[in-house]
């Protein structure tokens, strides 16, 4: 082999490998533009703790630590809500007692009103186990998300303290 032959092998396979690792981080650009933006803006305060006690793996540890309760306070301030607000939401439809409730009902309408309403009865119990059925769905769906929403805040996190500790090297 020549030595032009090994060289374009080499480019060629260094090509391969960098649409590989770009492939594999496609998924995380987002984010990790966001870590930049991130430790660009506290950079500052990273500056100073480092100076100040001369332990950058703290300051830029302790700067993630901030910048993760900023940013998780107002998530979960919010998630919490959402979760009392669908609790409650449950508590008031209270369906066991409206099954109770339905028979009564029925049994006071006059005849010809009994045979619609009971019919209406049916409709409504589908479509009360339909929902509970697209209801499952979306909490499946909402636990998958929210499994993606902490992977991301890991990778965030591991990003933005490195970008911390080492940014000046890598912008060197």
């Amino acid at each position: 082999m020549t030595q032009k032959s090994q060289t374009t092998g080499f480019y060629i396979l260094l090509a391969i490998a960098g649409l590989v690792v770009l492939n594999i981080f496609w998924p995380f650009w987002e984010l990790l533009a966001f870590s930049v933006i991130l430790a660009t803006l506290f950079h500052p305060l990273y500056k100073r703790i480092a100076d100040d006690t001369h332990l950058p793996n703290l300051a830029a540890g302790f700067v993630v630590c901030i910048i993760a309760i900023i940013l998780a306070g107002p998530v979960l301030l919010i998630g919490q809500q959402v979760f009392f607000e669908l609790a409650g939401l449950y508590r008031g439809l209270n369906l066991q007692n409206f099954a109770g409730q339905s028979a009564n009902f029925f049994q006071s309408l006059p005849q010809p009103l009994r045979q619609f309403a009971i019919s209406l009865n049916i409709d409504f119990r589908s479509w009360l186990v339909q929902f509970g059925n697209q209801s499952l769905g979306w909490f499946s769906g909402l636990l998958s998300s929210l499994g993606w929403f902490l992977g991301s805040l890991v990778v965030a996190a591991f990003s933005i303290f490195f970008l911390l500790r080492d940014g000046e090297k890598i912008k060197q």
